[in-house]
């Protein structure tokens, strides 16, 4: 009986210092909350929110709705971020807009100042097409890797509306996604969204819309 409680004694030591010994190797991390810009959310928007454009040349129409919006984190392992125990937990919006002209679906990821589509997470980064980007310290024609120029905001008449825009281009040669067939202009306004893209054969202007801004 006596042997018998002295194993169990030792098996007791053995697994406190199997406890303390973990703790003491496991790495404890300080996450960095990095938010959403409060400008790049004046172009997120809730389901059911929705734009009607009409085609500048053959008058076809085509309804944009939105049809799914999450909020989510990720983890961005950058470890010379304010020392090696630091990681940033990245805020993103995913946002899916169906096209009911040739029933197209996109889907838009927001984080920080940037909108990317057609793209995703992988290896603790974001891809796809640069979309938009509301940098307000961006520079006129600050061209991207992935095909998109930034431009100087600019105004344009729509229907006899001026709108002010934030204008960019995407270089169709150059995109990291296959989204436009050719060099293609986007126009957008805080609070409404794609007001207005055009390419080298047609444009679309926006003819009216409802929408819901984004609320969590």
């Amino acid at each position: 009986m006596a042997f018998s409680k002295i194993k169990t004694y030792y098996l007791l030591a053995i697994i406190f210092f199997v406890i303390i010994f973990t703790n003491a190797c496991k790495k404890y991390y300080v996450y960095n909350y990095q938010h959403v810009f409060t400008e790049t959310k004046k172009y997120i928007f809730m389901p059911g929110s929705q734009w009607v454009y009409k085609a500048d040349i053959s008058n076809n129409l085509d309804t944009v709705t939105c049809i799914s919006l999450t909020k989510d984190t990720f983890i961005y392992d950058f470890i010379a971020y304010k020392g090696d125990n630091n990681k940033v937990l990245n805020e993103y919006y995913k946002m899916d807009i169906k096209h009911s002209y040739d029933q197209r679906i996109e889907t838009h990821y927001f984080y920080l100042a940037y909108d990317r589509v057609n793209g995703g997470i992988s290896k603790d980064k974001f891809y796809g097409q640069l979309y938009l980007n509301t940098d307000s310290n961006r520079l006129d024609r600050q061209i991207d890797s992935s095909g998109f120029i930034s431009m100087n905001d600019t105004s344009i008449y729509i229907n006899s509306i001026n709108y002010f825009c934030n204008h960019a281009i995407i270089i169709s040669a150059e995109q990291t996604e296959q989204i436009y067939n050719y060099n293609t202009d986007i126009y957008f306004v805080k609070s409404i969204g794609l007001v207005k893209r055009f390419d080298q054969y047609e444009g679309w202007s926006l003819l009216s819309y409802q929408v819901y801004p984004v609320n969590y």
